[in-house]
């Protein structure tokens, strides 16, 4: 189930109880606002299930983003339960593994 919440900080945040994909959709830039709105697209019981559905959300988004910079491309993310995502962030800098 999709709650809201807040982080340590007070922050608004949304999180799930199972796996979930999140849509951080570029929103443009504001003053002293960041630039990615987050929203919980899907929750999925396992953690393969929840990778193949934000593939497929990645290729239906695929067109739009490659026209954008990438500072500015929508971004999607698989979360764990209990993972609080911020509604509001800047962007997400990929790790190397």
């Amino acid at each position: 189930m999709i709650t809201n919440a807040l982080t340590k900080r007070g922050n608004p945040a949304t999180t799930s109880d199972q796996w979930h994909v999140v849509h951080a959709k570029w929103c443009g830039k504001r003053a002293n606002h960041p630039p990615f709105a987050r929203k919980v697209v899907s929750e999925h019981p396992t953690r393969e299930i929840a990778v193949d559905a934000a593939k497929r959300l990645a290729a239906t988004l695929d067109p739009m983003r490659s026209k954008r910079p990438i500072s500015e491309r929508d971004q999607v993310l698989v979360r764990p339960p209990q993972f609080r995502s911020l509604k509001f962030a800047a962007n997400r800098v990929r790790r190397r593994r």
